[in-house]
């Protein structure tokens, strides 16, 4: 059976959407937090998907998280290997940290909220394809950003931040924004940004968007199955 192993940064910061995907495609997964889990001892070419999800610190602080070293070289070793990687938002810049690209804070402001993103030739040919804004918007929730590595595609941009997703091989892919989140996971996001954002304005947005976001996400993902030659369900 093919497996996942999706690293978390935070409890809140699960799956959500991608999970119920992998499950309905018959992916078995499990998830282990950095802070919690001897990552030392986790052989980073087992899994057959590595997915890497975000989290409130930036690569930057790895020397207050230092099991964010520990991550990076597991990504390192399958970025190496050309193995399947997802990351999102903090696991998209950890894959280009862990690739020698430089993670900073945002000067153009943070972006929060359902927004459209700009897809490159190369993202037009890949499964970013399915977030053209024609398609859909896309949930943004950060306010750092990063250059991409050596040897990077870049996929996508967005009118604050030019690197919002990119392609490192055949089978690693960092989104900088979120596209793993279903409803319950935006609303743990409400309560976790509470006083951060306006709530009422984020809600009507997703009331507007994240259903056809979600539905986008699976099309991006079974791609994405393509690409890594994962034959599920």
């Amino acid at each position: 059976m093919t497996k996942a192993l999706a690293i978390r940064h935070m409890y809140s910061g699960s799956m959500f959407n991608i999970q119920t995907i992998l499950e309905n495609a018959g992916i078995e997964h499990r998830t282990v937090e950095g802070f919690s889990t001897d990552l030392s001892k986790i052989d980073p070419l087992e899994a057959d998907i590595l997915i890497v999800m975000g989290g409130s610190m930036g690569v930057y602080e790895a020397d207050l998280y230092p099991y964010l070293y520990q991550e990076m070289d597991i990504i390192r070793a399958r970025v190496k290997a050309d193995r399947p990687i997802l990351g999102i938002c903090l696991g998209a810049q950890l894959m280009a940290g862990a690739m020698g690209g430089k993670n900073y804070k945002g000067t153009n402001g943070r972006e929060y909220g359902f927004m459209n993103i700009a897809l490159t030739e190369a993202g037009r040919a890949s499964p970013l394809q399915h977030f053209d804004p024609s398609k859909t918007r896309i949930l943004q929730m950060h306010g750092d950003t990063f250059d991409l590595p050596e040897g990077a595609t870049l996929l996508a941009s967005s009118e604050q931040y030019v690197n919002q997703a990119y392609r490192l091989g055949n089978n690693c892919f960092g989104t900088q924004f979120h596209c793993e989140l279903d409803h319950v996971g935006f609303e743990n996001m409400m309560v976790e940004d509470n006083g951060r954002i306006d709530v009422r304005a984020m809600r009507a947005e997703a009331a507007q968007y994240l259903s056809t976001m979600e539905k986008q996400t699976t099309f991006f993902m079974h791609d994405l199955f393509k690409v890594w030659n994962i034959k599920h369900a």
